[in-house]
């Protein structure tokens, strides 16, 4: 993948929309033209073109949990009487 967005774009009409972007002749790799694409859908009010920008240039948000309070461990268990006595060994249990 790192290669092939390193290679130049060969599209003279994509070439074209970089020059009138302001990029030189010299970078017009694949990864610059996606790069511009992305600029411009954010331009055009793209709200995930925007963010994916902020995202690459390290600017996302940081999603915070925070956690107050304590948290109480504590477990009781009580016992119902039912008057049904346990049984003892396996072979007094019935299938």
């Amino acid at each position: 993948m790192q290669t092939a967005l390193q290679m130049e774009e060969q599209n003279e009409a994509y070439r074209g929309q970089m020059v009138k972007a302001g990029w030189s002749g010299e970078d017009m790799s694949q990864m610059a033209v996606i790069t511009q694409g992305l600029i411009q859908r954010a331009k055009t009010g793209d709200v995930q073109a925007y963010n994916a920008i902020r995202d690459i240039i390290g600017e996302k948000p940081v999603d915070e949990t925070k956690m107050t309070g304590t948290l109480d461990t504590k477990l009781e268990i009580g016992f119902v009487e039912s008057g049904i006595e346990p049984k003892t060994s396996e072979s007094d249990v019935e299938i």
